[in-house]
């Protein structure tokens, strides 16, 4: 009897199962949404005033430039844009005798006319001038082709033109260091200076530069710099077209620039006049082949070749120079305030 009770008290195998299943699922029921809360929390970005736990580690402090570092590349690039300019303005020059020898078969015609031929008897009869010819050719190529001052002038507009171009490379210089120092404006004053106060200081710096180097050609006013080159550079075309260096100095001391574009005109005038002697040879066609071949050589000799330089020899010249003072007084005008190591 005892025995058959205490199986009864015994329960089956399903109801634990039963139970323990029953148990896992309140389990999962009551701590599930703890779980999420704490998933959350710690997907949830930092708000912007708290501090990480460890500090990121801050950008390096950049490396002030020297002064030759932030001025070279500039320095190199008006270099070459010299260069460029300078090509630009002697091709006025060019043009200037390209359109001269448009109009050399109409001189031809003036030259060989029977008022010309006349003018040329007149002169051998006694008692009278005998410069009527001369005088009367002068005035035609002066009218047809160009004449003394019109010559001066293209090369004074071609010479200041480029000293000017010079000077808007110093300035365009400036204010690209300028700019490239705007980062560094505690160790480089000159980005915060306004375009009066940097070339006020850059004024400056060039005045220091040609007091300590004594650079004759850098004391030299812009106007003077235009008739120091032209007159070089005519007396040595002069020179090259057969006038002697005796005749020049005569008169060198007093205008050398204007000496110097009468002669070589003169030269071309001379020439004319025996040319027109032989009229009985071909008339038109010959002077003006002549004529062309003449002002060829008079503008290969004003621009310069490297057999015999002349004005773009000269200017290129000018160019370093002032290349070499730009160079100077701007790596003075940085180091000032941070001196190259």
């Amino acid at each position: 009897m005892s025995n058959r009770g205490a199986k009864r008290t015994l329960l089956p195998d399903w109801t634990i199962l039963f139970g323990l299943g029953g148990l896992c699922a309140l389990s999962v029921i009551l701590f599930w949404p703890y779980v999420a809360w704490q998933n959350a929390v710690s997907h949830t970005p930092p708000s912007a005033g708290s501090q990480p736990e460890q500090a990121r580690p801050s950008p390096p402090t950049p490396v002030v430039p020297s002064a030759l570092q932030l001025a070279g590349p500039h320095l190199t690039w008006a270099e070459h844009a010299a260069e460029q300019r300078l090509q630009a303005q002697l091709e006025r020059i060019d043009q200037f005798f390209r359109q001269s020898k448009n109009h050399t078969p109409a001189f031809a015609r003036d030259a060989l006319s029977f008022s010309s031929k006349w003018r040329l008897i007149l002169d051998y009869v006694p008692g009278t001038r005998g410069d009527r010819h001369v005088e009367y050719i002068r005035e035609r190529f002066n009218e047809h082709i160009f004449s003394p001052e019109e010559l001066e002038t293209l090369l004074k507009q071609t010479i200041q033109a480029y000293v000017q171009q010079l000077d808007s490379l110093d300035n365009e210089v400036l204010v690209r260091v300028r700019v490239d120092t705007a980062d560094f404006s505690t160790t480089y004053q000159l980005a915060t200076w306004d375009e009066r106060q940097l070339r006020a200081e850059y004024a400056a710096a060039v005045e220091k530069v040609i007091h300590a180097s004594q650079a004759d050609f850098a004391n030299t006013a812009a106007g003077e710099v235009v008739s120091l080159i032209a007159g070089e550079v005519l007396t040595q075309v002069a020179v090259r077209l057969g006038i002697s260096a005796g005749i020049l100095g005569t008169g060198a001391a007093a205008s050398p620039y204007t000496l110097g574009i009468g002669l070589v005109v003169g030269v071309i005038i001379d020439q004319i006049v025996w040319w027109v002697y032989d009229w009985t040879a071909d008339p038109k066609g010959e002077l003006a082949h002549e004529l062309n071949r003449k002002l060829d050589e008079i503008r290969l000799l004003i621009i310069g070749t490297e057999e015999s330089p002349a004005l773009k020899s000269r200017l290129t010249k000018y160019a370093s120079q002032r290349a070499n003072l730009r160079r100077a007084a701007l790596l003075s005008l940085l180091q000032a305030n941070h001196p190259q190591p």
